[in-house]
């Protein structure tokens, strides 16, 4: 399921037209970190990189759910475990709004924890 897609916003750039791609692309904050009770500062780090929130859902995942989020793992050692984890609490459900949204949620990251805990930036 792909729930990214791009709508087109007209731009007045140097006395003309210009079309400027804003894209939304789909974020959960997980359960751990709504139990961290780090939604806010997350949320933040978005919104200091261009990004708005277009709509939010805060949810509790049932299993049905949780496994067609993550379908291509089905195969994979450690499905059963993330299946488990994201149905152990609640989580926030997101559409994030901007400027290359796509290219900085999955390339750059942005909100999501490192390995030693941080929160990458």
């Amino acid at each position: 399921m792909n729930l990214s897609y791009e709508i087109e916003k007209n731009v007045i750039l140097d006395g003309g037209f210009r079309k400027m791609a804003i894209e939304r692309t789909f974020s959960i904050i997980k359960p751990d970190a709504v139990q961290k009770n780090v939604m806010g500062e997350i949320i933040s780090r978005f919104e200091k990189k261009g990004l708005s929130v277009a709509a939010v859902r805060f949810t509790r995942l049932s299993r049905e759910k949780a496994e067609g989020f993550y379908i291509e793992h089905k195969d994979r050692p450690f499905f059963q475990s993330l299946i488990h984890f994201m149905t152990s609490g609640p989580v926030l459900l997101m559409c994030l709004e901007g400027e290359n949204a796509i290219f900085l949620k999955r390339y750059h990251r942005v909100g999501a924890r490192r390995h030693d805990g941080c929160i990458r930036t």
